[in-house]
């Protein structure tokens, strides 16, 4: 049988290595290669682009526009820089989806990046600094702008009549104007936002609902957040941080047009000297820097905070819920049951009702929210134990209910049904009772029903005094005739 030649199985097997190198060599090279960019240009078509170099003092109106679908501008760290001419934009994304731009800086633009008429896509790692407007979103939705810097321009960024964007760990600092302004725009997530040291406000909803601002700083601006307009509803924000701003931490002006039944829900708002909750409009709350002495018998655990209606409401009311710190009642040697709010009225502290949620570290009341500043101003005071009131009670076992009506009708003291129930308050009915009086003198100085080791006390006794009739028997005139 013929053998096969060995120089056959080695050319066999050199084939079979050209081969595999033949397959793997191209299947490692296929990389999608970006078009370069080195001067101002139109994006006529999908793909990638990459900027080369910075672009410096360009006189044209619109720098890049984008007008294509599925667009990537990579600005590679670079800057495209203009030279203040008016009505000029960096970056411009008229009517086309899916476009993303990232890296990149703008300066001296009357706009540094604009998406307009149901653009959509994605911004980040965006600078854009000593700009008319960082950034402008015009009637469009599903813009991500994240991890972002828009300060130093004469605004950060307006969202006009555009819905369901979203923000997220993004800086407007340090602007002539506002930081960030919605207007008849709805439905936006704004998260780990700051908006700081700007001349107007921080943050502006302007005839916008439904909006959510969430783990945000909001500092030494004009205002922290401005609610306005009628139709700026159902917004909710939570977690953020408005300290040092000139007028107002939060301000809402819904005016006539406000529905007070649909209004905005604010959680933990930290304005420096107090944390709040509340869920109102037509209101202003901000932190109080020095407040006045505290009231006898009681003790400050440092939560202050003024709200006023920003409407002349004479009608307008807030329920308001106060964080306290369990170390700062500690320090202040009151104990948790004892908290109470009051309200600074004319020159004294008056106790408001109010309600102590220990699990959630909470003093509640509902105030009349005064257009007068100087009666806006609320305190967190409570009682040492043990420490007694001027009629000599222990008021840590004492829970002051309200009034109650008496009524003596011939010579007896009725007592109708009381229920107690309520905020901090058991839930216990006290059956009617009925008291003789001897004569006509009755001394009554209040009324205290004992539930547990608590008496929960009525302060004030109103006493009304029925119709009666007076029989006169057996009466004796001068002349010692009796009739």
């Amino acid at each position: 049988m013929q053998s096969t030649p060995r120089y056959g199985a080695t050319a066999l097997a050199l084939l079979v290595a050209i081969a595999a190198i033949a397959v793997t060599v191209p299947a490692s090279a296929q990389v999608n290669t970006a078009t370069e960019i080195d001067s101002c240009t139109d994006i006529e078509a999908s793909g990638a682009y990459v900027l080369t170099e910075d672009l410096a003092d360009s006189d044209a109106e619109t720098c890049i526009e984008v007008r294509a679908d599925d667009v990537t501008l990579d600005g590679d760290g670079h800057t495209i820089d203009g030279m203040g001419v008016e009505d000029s934009t960096g970056v411009l994304v008229d009517g086309f989806e899916n476009v993303t731009v990232r890296d990149l800086t703008v300066t001296d633009w009357t706009v540094g990046i604009t998406y307009r008429v149901d653009a959509a896509g994605t911004v980040t790692d965006l600078t854009a600094t000593a700009n008319g407007l960082g950034v402008s979103v015009d009637d469009s939705s599903e813009i991500s702008l994240a991890e972002s810097a828009l300060d130093n321009n004469g605004a950060g960024a307006r969202f006009s009549v555009s819905d369901g964007n979203t923000i997220t760990d993004t800086t407007a600092n340090d602007n002539d104007d506002y930081g960030l302004y919605f207007v008849d725009s709805s439905e936006n997530d704004l998260r780990g936002v700051t908006a700081n040291n700007n001349d107007g406000d921080g943050i502006t909803l302007e005839e916008s609902s439904s909006n959510t601002l969430v783990d945000s700083t909001v500092n030494d601006n004009e205002r922290g957040i401005h609610v306005v307009r009628g139709d700026s509803l159902d917004n909710e924000i939570e977690d953020v941080t408005a300290v040092d701003n000139e007028e107002w931490a939060y301000e809402s002006e819904l005016d006539s047009f406000g529905d007070r039944d649909d209004s905005n829900v604010v959680s933990a708002l930290d304005v420096g000297s107090a944390t709040v909750s509340f869920a109102e409009g037509e209101i202003g709350v901000v932190g109080v820097e020095n407040a006045p002495d505290d009231p006898e018998g009681v003790e400050s655990v440092d939560e202050y905070v003024t709200v006023t209606d920003r409407v002349n409401n004479d009608d307008s009311e807030i329920t308001i819920d106060v964080r306290y710190d369990e170390s700062a009642v500690e320090d202040a040697g009151v104990s948790e049951d004892s908290l109470v709010i009051y309200r600074f009225v004319g020159d004294e502290w008056k106790e408001v009702s109010s309600s102590v949620d220990a699990d959630e570290n909470t003093v509640s009341a509902t105030v009349d929210a005064s257009g007068d500043l100087d009666e806006g101003l609320l305190g967190v005071f409570g009682r040492t134990d043990g420490d007694a009131d001027e009629n000599g009670d222990d008021n840590g076992d004492v829970v002051d209910v309200g009034t109650r009506d008496l009524a003596i009708d011939f010579g007896d003291v009725v007592i109708a049904d009381l229920d107690l129930d309520g905020p901090g308050l058991p839930d216990e009915h006290v059956d009617e009772r009925t008291y003789e009086v001897g004569g006509f003198d009755a001394t009554i100085d209040g009324l205290s029903i004992a539930i547990g080791d608590t008496d929960y006390r009525f302060g004030q006794v109103t006493i009304a005094v029925e119709p009666f009739d007076v029989v006169f028997e057996d009466v004796t005139f001068g002349d010692g005739e009796t009739t």
